[in-house]
């Protein structure tokens, strides 16, 4: 079948006015087929050929099907140019949605390249457009990237302010689960800076979004940090207060209630 497509490929690039639209399904076959290499010559010829003729909406749909055949094939060094050409094309259109897909692909690539920074301003580019169209229920999931992002090179403040726009973000709309994934990684990152207090904080907050969400075990879960931050800081009767509340939701569950009831022991011990 390949070699069949290949016959008729190349009789119709030979004529003078090549139908780009059999061409483009023709290489869309060639994907399917999974016949890589003959799928990124076709669709690298079509995009060569859309540019020189100024053909912007044929060089955007090839260069969108080739970005996904690099990505089926884990091929991100070779996605990086093709999503980044997407994405000028996609401006220049002025398609709002097709340049938030391209951004989401990019982000995709800067991830697996190990790119951080290009990463953060990728998200960055999506949360604006997210917001300019009035469709928040994106950005908290970007916020705590864009802040996972900040972590990871070592840029503690602005990790620290992605996490909370994130919870803002998230209480605002209501999706309690991102405003708990937010302080929790905000209270891990303050633990993580020698910040305890701070920490303490993050976690009560932690504590009212999972009662909000239901959670349980969420809250048992931080109550348990909660007491240990006490404890570390020399407030044993904060810490016996915060294991005996993770007891009681341990009890609910009937879960790691002998750790919780260790732990008071513990404590009232010293």
């Amino acid at each position: 079948i390949g070699n069949r497509l290949g016959e008729v490929e190349q009789v119709i690039r030979d004529r003078p006015n090549p139908d780009y639209g059999l061409l483009l399904q023709i290489a869309d076959a060639y994907k399917t087929l999974r016949e890589r290499d003959r799928a990124i010559a076709a669709y690298s010829d079509i995009i060569q050929r859309a540019n020189q003729r100024g053909d912007i909406a044929t060089e955007a749909t090839a260069l969108a099907a080739l970005g996904e055949v690099h990505l089926a094939w884990f091929d991100y060094g070779s996605a990086r140019p093709v999503y980044q050409r997407l994405l000028t094309l996609r401006q220049q259109q002025q398609d709002t949605l097709g340049e938030q897909q391209a951004l989401g692909k990019l982000v995709i690539v800067y991830d697996e390249t190990t790119q951080p920074d290009a990463a953060i301003d990728a998200r960055q580019a999506l949360v604006r457009r997210y917001r300019q169209s009035g469709d928040l229920s994106q950005v908290p999931g970007l916020k705590i990237a864009i802040a996972e992002r900040h972590r990871e090179l070592g840029q503690l403040n602005a990790a620290v302010q992605a996490y909370q726009e994130a919870a803002v973000t998230g209480q605002r709309i209501g999706f309690v689960g991102y405003v708990a994934d937010a302080y929790r990684g905000l209270a891990s990152l303050y633990l993580e800076s020698d910040r305890p207090r701070d920490a303490l904080t993050a976690y009560r907050f932690l504590v009212d979004a999972e009662r909000q969400a239901y959670n349980t075990y969420g809250m048992m879960e931080a109550f348990d940090q909660i007491g240990q931050i006490h404890r570390s800081l020399g407030a044993n009767q904060p810490a016996i207060a915060a294991f005996q509340r993770g007891l009681a939701l341990a009890q609910q569950l009937s879960y790691r209630t002998a750790y919780f009831t260790a732990q008071i022991q513990s404590v009232q011990g010293q």
